[in-house]
């Protein structure tokens, strides 16, 4: 029953966002420099049959690899992305930036995540990789095997 709950909440959301385009219905200025049509979504949950590519960096010091994960121009799926810490302890984090100018400035940390007792991984929550009205939203994940333990990103990747 839930399964089926959340294909229709993306299908609705894909739905929504076919009939905004079709309408040309105009967004504010800040609904531009941060979209968000796919933000805060829990990709195990909400898109667990979502096609994705993926991009991994093993964590400095050992203990465990960071994904990039994001949808890539799937007809009827909207760019999203979410990243993931796997092989990890507990006390591990991960969490997702976003640039609009190739990484001179970022939003972040968003959507940070920390394992607990008896998890080696886990998700962030999705991150809107824009629309066609803002072509250049790129993501990467970061993330640390502990506190006081070294930063890791990815690359940064999007369209």
């Amino acid at each position: 029953m839930m399964a089926r709950f959340r294909v229709l909440r993306l299908v609705c959301l894909a739905l929504a966002l076919a009939l905004m385009t079709a309408l040309n219905v105009s967004q504010s200025p800040s609904a531009h420099a941060h979209p968000s049509y796919c933000d805060g979504y829990n990709p195990e949950y909400d898109m667990p049959n979502t096609p994705y590519t993926r991009l991994e960096r093993p964590l400095y010091g050992g203990g465990g690899t960071l994904q990039v994960r994001f949808t890539d121009g799937v007809p009827g799926v909207p760019w999203c992305s979410w990243g993931r810490i796997f092989g990890a302890q507990e006390g591990a984090y991960v969490w997702m930036d976003r640039t609009h100018n190739r990484g001179a400035t970022w939003e972040g940390p968003l959507y940070t995540k920390r394992l607990g007792r008896g998890y080696t991984q886990g998700y962030t929550l999705t991150v809107s990789l824009g629309t066609r009205d803002v072509p250049n939203t790129m993501v990467r994940t970061c993330g640390s095997a502990g506190k006081d333990r070294p930063i890791t990103c990815t690359a940064w990747v999007g369209r």
